[in-house]
């Protein structure tokens, strides 16, 4: 079945595209007139004919009917795929985007579809952006739900459009073909589920993140850590000093917040506070009076050897001029609770679980100076500084923290928000509650490179993460080949089975792509997929057909469904839409 084809100088015609910079993004002129564009390009105004002289043309908004709209949707769609189609698979390409300020810059490269759809915040013809902007919000939806699957999703997206939209104006109702389109969607999902495997191995996570990034040494470093750390560790990524990429394990949990002063410093260099076998006082609300811990200071300052760390919203007033007047007899330190509003809440008790006290609700009523020693919790050491402090041997009761763990880990496992972000808090606190925290520090020989890499770095490190939760299939579009394949199992009326041959068509995309851009023909790879066994398919680094798990080429299924599910839902909305309205002039936005 015939999808959306390109002539052979399709994959040039990006680099010939004149950007115009702006303060508010990134916007896409009409390409001259040297240049080679794929079928379904936007026409430059100055070729578009003259709208016709309606009242309804004279008033404001614009309006558009069928075909008319769903033609200049799939257009604007059309823009924006092709601009992502490179950065799909192991051997893609990188986007040169302009800097915002200063032509004398170097560009921005990138290789993640959702980042470059953002950063294109308008094309030129009014009716054709919505279909570029369409697509744009179905690829950041994408990303803030699992964190990588935006060329995926895009190319699905793209072919699928372009076959629903064939069908129509062969005389095929279109509600039929969505109804067709959904039933698909359904039984594909299923043959996803069926082809998932969990990961357990060492050489799963290698074989996953080499997949995912195309780096063996990242590749590499990740199997170590998640081998050492387990499923629930947590791995951070930051700038580092020397080009390539280093890592180290931290022992203890740590979090960003600081001292409320830097009078608490008791190093040589007056850099950090280190308490011995502290006590750990951990509150809601602020402390500013002396009379509030008064006690509790006394207290801990007939223990032997003993220190004082407290946790609150602020420690302020003449309750920090005791803590400091007193430094030389009592170690102590103040800091500031890490975050604010429910996550500050959640940190809070995860501090308190993991020293064996519980969160004094001081903000409302709950007084600190009635407090006990036996009521405060312990660590065997504490460190703090400006920007964070760490707690390591928390003396927490293990029953207690046993369950804290067991109900972070449930939340975990049947979160199904939108919001990836929470998502990675909720398993980066679990990460401190167990231990297990590692750093990658990521350079580059160049400003660019390191930004580029570290990006690159922190979307493999999630879909490690994404494949721990819920499994790996294998990969290279060979997961979507064998649901396609599933597809033929559904026997449903012929107006209704035209739009399971437009999925299943769509569901081959990704491997044609994939295949291109490792520079075959992805027509033949296609059909040589469909004849090969379980487990095996293309794999474009090699270019040959073998068993895909034993060569460690695999996707996490969490990304392969959500890719699906998304190209899917925003196909049908443009392929359904009958009239487009827009506003002669309406205000710039970035955001998506």
């Amino acid at each position: 079945m015939a999808g959306p084809q390109f002539p052979p100088t399709a994959h040039f015609w990006l680099y010939r595209i004149a950007v115009e910079v702006t303060k508010e993004g990134y916007v896409i002129q009409t390409a001259n007139r040297h240049t080679s564009i794929p079928r379904g390009k936007a026409t430059p105004k100055s070729e578009q004919p003259a709208p016709q002289d309606t009242d309804i043309n004279k008033q404001s908004p614009g309006v558009r009917f069928a075909p008319a709209s769903v033609n200049a949707l799939k257009e604007g769609v059309d823009w924006m795929v092709n601009a992502i189609r490179p950065t799909l698979g192991p051997k893609a390409r990188n986007v040169a985007i302009a800097p915002f300020y200063g032509n004398n810059k170097p560009p921005e490269l990138l290789d993640d579809a959702a980042t470059i759809a953002r950063r294109i915040v308008e094309i030129p013809d009014a009716y054709t952006n919505m279909g570029a902007m369409l697509i744009r919000h179905v690829l950041w939806n994408v990303h803030e739900k699992v964190g990588d699957g935006g060329a995926t999703t895009a190319v699905i997206m793209q072919a699928l459009l372009h076959e629903g939209i064939r069908l129509s104006a062969a005389g095929w109702n279109v509600m039929a073909i969505r109804r067709g389109i959904e039933k698909g969607l359904e039984q594909a999902r299923a043959a996803l589920q069926a082809l998932k495997r969990p990961v357990e191995t060492e050489a799963d996570v290698v074989g996953l993140a080499l997949a995912a990034s195309g780096d063996l040494d990242l590749a590499r470093k990740l199997g170590e850590i998640f081998d050492t750390l387990g499923p629930d560790g947590h791995v951070v990524v930051q700038e580092g000093y020397v080009p390539g990429i280093t890592h180290e394990y931290i022992e203890g949990a740590f979090w960003n917040s600081g001292w409320v002063s830097s009078a608490f410093a008791n190093n040589d260099l007056k850099t950090e506070a280190l308490l011995i076998n502290p006590y750990v006082l951990t509150a809601r609300g602020r402390i500013e009076n002396w009379e509030d811990i008064a006690p509790i200071l006394n207290a801990v300052a007939e223990q032997q050897d003993a220190s004082l760390l407290i946790i609150a919203l602020d420690v302020a007033g003449t309750a920090l001029n005791l803590l400091l007047s007193n430094k030389d007899k009592i170690r102590s330190a103040a800091v500031k609770a890490p975050s604010y509003g429910e996550y500050m809440d959640a940190q809070l008790e995860d501090i308190a679980v993991l020293t064996g006290t519980r969160v004094i609700l001081n903000n409302m009523g709950e007084s600190v100076a009635k407090l006990r020693l036996d009521e405060l919790g312990r660590a065997r050491s504490v460190t703090v500084n400006r920007d964070y402090f760490g707690i390591v041997g928390g003396h927490a009761d293990p029953k207690r923290l046993r369950g804290h763990i067991a109900t972070l880990r449930e939340q975990i496992r049947h979160y199904d928000g939108r919001d990836s972000e929470e998502l990675g808090r909720l398993r980066e606190r679990l990460a401190k509650l167990i231990g297990g925290v590692a750093i990658l520090y990521v350079s580059g020989a160049t400003p660019a490179e390191t930004t580029a890499r570290k990006e690159r770095v922190e979307r493999t490190v999630n879909t490690v993460k994404q494949a721990q939760v819920g499994g790996i299939v294998p990969g290279g579009g060979t997961a979507y080949i064998r649901a396609a394949e599933a597809l033929q199992k559904l026997d449903l009326p012929r107006e209704q089975a035209v739009g399971i041959d437009a999925l299943a068509r769509a569901l081959e995309e990704p491997l044609r792509v994939i295949a291109h851009n490792s520079g075959a023909d992805g027509g033949p790879i296609v059909t040589l997929a469909h004849q090969q066994p379980d487990g095996w398919g293309y794999n474009a680094m090699t270019g040959e057909f073998e068993d895909l798990w034993a060569a460690g080429v695999v996707d996490p299924l969490p990304v392969v469904e959500a890719a699906l599910t998304n190209a899917v839902s925003g196909a049908l909305m443009a392929l359904t839409t009958t009239v487009t309205v827009h506003r002669k002039k309406p205000p710039m936005e970035t955001n998506p």
